[in-house]
């Protein structure tokens, strides 16, 4: 017997080995084995098998071994299906999958995680619903999606929990996704102090250790069953006796990888799902648009959570500060900070949101106007203020390739002191900054990107806040779901408007989400919640942000795309040809536009190649050419790799 193999790494023809006697049993399509290549072992993926000695150019070598695989018979046919729907080949996946689970490279030991959310042990009349349709699908082995969305602070935790019960009685493995690394450290620590005594717990992440990812793999290979937590690789694992996924905030864009190629961990999830027959349950308080759009197009079960199982919903007020001239600060308004000296009077904690970290935006010389850049990014430097002993040094930061360097005594251009500079916008450390001098007797404290990095002081910072010893969290997106703290009565949103005018077509939709999911942490205990809203603009989407309103903004939002042509009524398909050379990127971009016009189809729309708002990361420049069309079907059509093979810069495609 012979195989065809494709090298996970190293190397891209696919190339012919024998396979000994004692392994024929072991080798099917789909299977890692190890062989000999030149004076190296190599991991490779079994594309083929036959049984007639091929005609090649050179000896053909015999496998060294199998590889030990989880007898999943429908993996390799569901990584095929995820490889076509993203353009890209299956062998990249399982390279992926084998350099994480294979490959014995350090990784930082995580911090233990004890903060987890406040539960209850009966349900509801409504969540009870919910898990028996669900429960049912689970015993019947069926694919059927549901969307949970349940305001903020309803229970949909509790749900989760009696659904991986009802999948842990029936043997079943249960695939839980969250959007961040950091809410799957949270949920890992509740379903193990709830289920460790009734399966195998496990976490697959980029924060595990290689130990841990052993375990795992052994226990798939076994066909144990178990709960599997984790952001994107999950979904990917070959897992014999699969029965349930979970995922969980699943209008969050942290499901799609910042990294190509960039799968949507959701909408992989869904195919998983559908490929092994098993039901799928999405949970948020704020559905995506088009996930809303497709629970009513293809008969999806649609739950409704609509009360808060404890405290009530916060009352809302916005605060315009074009129309607030005399403020204690350009960035506070008096509502806000008369609501937290209120607050922190009467002992209770407030959350005060703003999605930018570091100090201040850019920097900007006075003299000349210069603005600081990346030398590698198109993109300016943000300014960070690095805490040391006896004080801080200023850091000009690049939030793309994270570059970093201290601030130069003098602009580069004019000569005159980077003292003079002008720091513009607001980030996270700044607003600490602003609010300690403003409350000097309020316990501040901030959590972003910076501080998730750094394992101990997150932890610490987020136990600290929950047990009382904190008045004041500042915090960027990372705060705004799944955390549940009872003291917090208060919700300030800073600069609420920042993202609103983004040149993306859901733009309003994700400002949206993020302000509501942030002032869902206000009153989830306690009956005298209060949330300030404070922006520049009076945008008409402020009207929305009572969450009971969130739908009505859905209906508006799904017939204005309907009219200009935008997901969900129009598939959106972005082609990005990258380089080192500006100019080859160009050339290469033009040509391949070329190529695609002559094969697509009259209802194919094609726009560009067009600069992209970073057209420069890491020292790449980028060109975008975007595809509209009904349906991906004539887009897959039209998007074949041989039109982009000979071209001398890479191509990658991206879904919208």
């Amino acid at each position: 017997m012979y195989v065809r193999v494709r090298i996970l790494k190293g190397y891209g023809q696919p190339l012919t080995y024998a396979v000994p006697s004692d392994f024929t049993a072991a080798v099917a399509v789909g299977s890692v084995v190890e062989v000999p290549l030149r004076s190296q072992q190599k991991s490779a993926l079994v594309l083929a098998l036959f049984y007639q000695k091929p005609d090649v150019a050179y000896q053909i070598k015999p496998i060294l071994f199998v590889h030990q695989f989880p007898q999943d018979r429908l993996h390799h046919s569901y990584i095929e299906t995820v490889a076509r729907v993203y353009f890209i080949s299956a062998h990249k996946l399982m390279e992926r999958l084998q350099r994480f689970a294979f490959v014995d490279e350090e990784a930082e030991q995580a911090e233990p995680f004890s903060v987890v959310p406040a539960t209850n042990t009966v349900l509801t009349h409504a969540q009870q619903e919910i898990v028996t349709a669900i429960a049912a699908d689970v015993r019947a082995g069926i694919y059927k999606p549901t969307l949970i969305q349940g305001v903020t602070g309803s229970g949909k935790t509790e749900v989760y929990k009696a659904l991986i019960v009802a999948a842990i009685a029936e043997q079943k493995t249960i695939i839980f996704l969250c959007p961040e690394v950091v809410l799957a450290r949270q949920f890992y620590a509740l379903f193990e102090r709830c289920f460790a005594s009734m399966m195998i717990v496990a976490r697959w992440h980029s924060g595990i250790t290689p130990d841990e990812r052993m375990r795992v793999w052994q226990a798939a290979v076994k066909g144990q069953p178990m709960l599997l937590v984790g952001v994107h690789l999950p979904v990917l694992l070959p897992l014999s006796n699969l029965g349930l996924i979970i995922v969980d905030e699943e209008h969050d864009g942290g499901y799609e990888e910042k990294q190509h190629p960039r799968l949507n961990s959701k909408h992989a999830a869904l195919l998983r799902a559908r490929h092994y027959s098993v039901p799928i349950v999405l949970g948020s308080a704020t559905p995506s648009v088009i996930t809303l759009h497709h629970a009513a197009e293809y008969g999806w079960r649609h739950c409704l959570l609509t009360e808060r199982f404890g405290g009530s919903f916060p009352v809302v007020q916005h605060v315009v500060l074009a129309h607030n001239k005399k403020r204690p600060h350009f960035w506070i308004s008096t509502e806000l900070l008369t609501a937290l000296a209120d607050t922190v009077f009467r002992g209770q904690q407030a959350i005060v949101y703003l999605n930018r970290r570091g100090y201040g935006f850019f920097l900007q010389c006075v003299g000349c106007g210069y603005t600081f850049e990346c030398s590698s990014c198109s993109v300016a430097l943000t300014v960070h203020h690095d805490d040391h002993a006896g004080g801080y040094e200023r850091i000009l930061e690049c939030h793309y390739c994270t570059m970093r360097k201290p601030l130069p005594k003098a602009c580069s251009h004019c000569g005159i002191s980077t003292d003079e500079g002008k720091c513009k916008g607001i980030g996270t450390q700044q607003l600490v900054t602003i609010l300690q001098k403003l409350l000097p007797q309020a316990r501040i404290a901030r959590v972003d990107a910076d501080i998730s990095k750094r394992k101990k002081l997150w932890t610490q910072t987020i136990e600290q806040f929950s047990a009382g010893a904190l008045d004041i969290l500042v915090g960027t997106q990372i705060i705004t779901k799944g955390f549940h703290f009872p003291m917090v009565t208060l919700v300030g949103v800073v600069w609420a408007d920042s993202s609103v005018h983004f040149p993306v077509y859901n733009a309003h939709e994700v400002a949206l989400q993020q302000i509501i999911q942030v002032a869902g942490r206000a009153g989830r205990s306690r009956h005298d919640g209060r949330v300030i809203i404070q922006s520049f603009d009076n945008h008409p989407l402020f009207s929305f942000i009572d969450e009971l309103k969130y739908p009505a903004f859905c209906a508006q939002e799904l017939a204005a795309r309907r009219e200009l042509g935008y997901p969900p009524f129009q598939r959106l398909v972005t082609i990005e040809v990258a380089g080192d050379s500006e100019e080859q990127v160009v050339a290469d971009a033009l040509l391949l536009k070329e190529r695609i016009e002559r094969l697509v189809s009259p209802e194919i729309q094609l726009l560009g190649p067009a600069r992209p708002m970073r057209e420069k990361v890491h020292g790449v420049f980028y060109r975008h050419i975007l595809c509209k069309s009904a349906s991906y079907a004539p887009l897959h059509t039209a998007l074949t790799a041989d039109q982009w093979r000979d071209l001398k810069s890479t191509v990658y495609v991206h879904l919208s």
